[in-house]
C-alpha cells in the first residue's frame, strides 16, 4: 500500500563523474573524457523512464554552485517532473573520480557527499512510492528501511542495490539482517559474490539461492559494469 503519486523514486546521489585514463605503468594515456552524468540512482531512475513518464518517476538532485547548465539541460530532456531540484548554493556538486589503470577502474568521490534518506522525501511530490531503490551499505540500508517503517501506510517495494566497496566479508552479518526487509537485491554480478569468504569456489547460483533464503524475492543478477 502506498499513498504517494511516484511509482518509482531511487534515493541514489547524483554524481558528476569525472575520468583518468592511465596505462599499466600509471602514466597518462592521453585519452580525455568530459565529465559526465553519473551514479546509479540517475541511471535507475533513467532505465525506468522507458517504461514509465516521468510524473511517475523521482529523484532528488543537489545542484551545487557549479552545477554545469548542459548537464542541467539534458538531465530535464529526460523529462522535468522526474528530478527534484535542490539548489545548495554553499557547496559544490557532488563529483566523483573513475580512474582507468589499464584495465583496473577504481572509484573515489571528489566533494564531500549530501546522502538522501526517506525522510528528504517527506513534504515532497516524491513522498511516499509505490517502488524505493537506494544503494549504499547493508548497515544504511537498515536505516532507511527503519525510516520507512515510521511512515503509516507506506509499504514500498523496496529495491536495494548494495555499493560495490561495500560487498566485503565484514558486510556479510549485515547484510543478512537487512535482507529480509527488502522486497528486491539488486547487485552486480562480483558485487554478488565477494561478501562470501568462498566466493570463488561457489557458483553463482549456489550464491544466489543462499541470499534468496533471506530474502522475499530472488535477487537480481546483473553483469559487472564496463568500462567506457
Amino acid at each position: 500500500m502506498f499513498t504517494g503519486t511516484r511509482h518509482f523514486v531511487s534515493l541514489g546521489m547524483f554524481i558528476i563523474d569525472e575520468f583518468a585514463f592511465l596505462d599499466h605503468a600509471g602514466r597518462p594515456t592521453g585519452r580525455s573524457l568530459a565529465p559526465q552524468i553519473g551514479g546509479g540512482g540517475t541511471y535507475a531512475n533513467i532505465g525506468a523512464r522507458l517504461w514509465l513518464p516521468p510524473s511517475k518517476l523521482g529523484m532528488i538532485v543537489d545542484k551545487g554552485s557549479d552545477f554545469p547548465q548542459e548537464i542541467d539541460a539534458l538531465l530535464r530532456a529526460y523529462g522535468q517532473d522526474m528530478w527534484l531540484f535542490r539548489n545548495q548554493p554553499d557547496a559544490g556538486t557532488t563529483r566523483a573520480l573513475n580512474l582507468y589503470k589499464g584495465d583496473h577502474r577504481d572509484f573515489q568521490y571528489l566533494t564531500p557527499r549530501i546522502r538522501i534518506t526517506p525522510r528528504d522525501l517527506a513534504g515532497t511530490a516524491l513522498a511516499c512510492p509505490a517502488v524505493l531503490h537506494f544503494i549504499c551499505s547493508p548497515t544504511r540500508a537498515a536505516v532507511i528501511t527503519a525510516q520507512v517503517a515510521e511512515v503509516d501506510g507506506w509499504s514500498p517495494i523496496s529495491v536495494y542495490e548494495p555499493i560495490p566497496d561495500r560487498c566485503i566479508p565484514e558486510e556479510l552479518p549485515a547484510l543478512r539482517d537487512v535482507l529480509p526487509l527488502v522486497s528486491v537485491l539488486r547487485c552486480q554480478f562480483l558485487g554478488l559474490l565477494s561478501p562470501s569468504a568462498n566466493a570463488s569456489n561457489r557458483p553463482p547460483e549456489r550464491v544466489a539461492q543462499m541470499l534468496k533464503r533471506r530474502s522475499r524475492f530472488s535477487p537480481c543478477l546483473c553483469r559487472q559494469q564496463r568500462r567506457p
